[in-house]
């Protein structure tokens, strides 16, 4: 829903929000952490010997049957289609919806009914969390502070590509502006619609795109086409579905990321709390920058 990067963009274009020098300076301090971690990482090969069959035969284990997954694309498409009729009909015969609450019908429209849909299908079929996506009881702490480590260490190569991109994008002539969503947050003056936004940004938006994108089109796509494919499909469906393409590319590096995660700890809590800290510091990026 929210998978900007504020400075990224206040960086590639002179149209892009003025980011505080003490937000720039906190954004700095992450991404030296990103660094860093990923230097004691290389220093002590956190990362060598892996089991990479078995880590890919976990992950391939997990897809759902073709049938549900299909069925569950569907059911999301019409759900998407209705929300958009919902604020086509409301703008032709009640006087149009603001656009806070044009966000608030998609999202209940999309993110509300995947989730639904989604405890459904587990329901019916009698698989559990943490059968379905190693979602198994957990210290928030613990998983809280892992999440953390894995989103800190992806940010450099995601603010390196992202910026790279943004720079090759403004050399071309191509316009580099910041997703429609972010105009709508800065521009909400009630703190109810404020709250909401915070929530489906940190919460309702990384728990439900996890559990599509990461928990089930992963392992499905996996299955057909290997992991590293499905990485590649699975992150380019992810980007070109937020429909902007100024961030194209970091979002593709963004997902890809959460992939990585997901595949490496074998548990979605990590992929979700990688996404939940990503947009929660492009939400305090962008709510400091005036």
């Amino acid at each position: 829903m929210f998978e900007d990067s504020i400075l990224i963009t206040a960086l590639a274009s002179g149209s892009g929000p003025r980011v505080p020098v003490v937000a720039g300076c906190v954004f700095g301090i992450l991404l030296l952490a990103g660094v860093l971690i990923d230097l004691y990482w290389l220093r002590t090969r956190k990362h060598a010997g892996l089991n990479v069959r078995w880590m890919n035969r976990r992950m391939i284990n997990r897809a759902w049957p073709l049938r549900g997954f299909l069925g569950l694309l569907l059911l999301l498409a019409a759900c998407h289609v209705l929300g958009w009729m919902v604020t086509v009909a409301a703008g032709r015969w009640g006087g149009g919806l603001s656009e806070p609450a044009a966000v608030l019908v998609q999202s209940v429209c999309f993110h509300g009914a995947g989730l639904l849909l989604i405890g459904l299908y587990m329901v019916r079929s009698g698989r559990g969390l943490q059968e379905c996506f190693g979602m198994g009881p957990v210290r928030p702490d613990k998983v809280f502070l892992r999440g953390l480590r894995y989103y800190l260490a992806a940010m450099p190569l995601i603010w390196a590509g992202g910026l790279a991109y943004q720079f090759l994008l403004r050399a071309a002539g191509t316009p580099v502006n910041l997703q429609p969503v972010v105009h709508i947050i800065r521009a909400a003056e009630h703190p109810g619609w404020m709250a909401y936004f915070i929530l489906l940004a940190v919460v309702v938006g990384p728990l439900f795109e996890e559990l599509f994108f990461r928990g089930i089109a992963f392992p499905a796509a996996a299955r057909y086409l290997g992991v590293p494919w499905a990485i590649a499909a699975v992150s380019a469906a992810f980007a070109l579905l937020h429909m902007h393409g100024p961030t194209l590319v970091p979002l593709f590096l963004v997902s890809a990321a959460f992939c990585l995660g997901y595949w490496r700890t074998g548990s979605l809590w990590v992929s979700i709390v990688m996404h939940a800290c990503f947009n929660g510091v492009n939400l305090v990026l962008l709510l400091g920058s005036g």
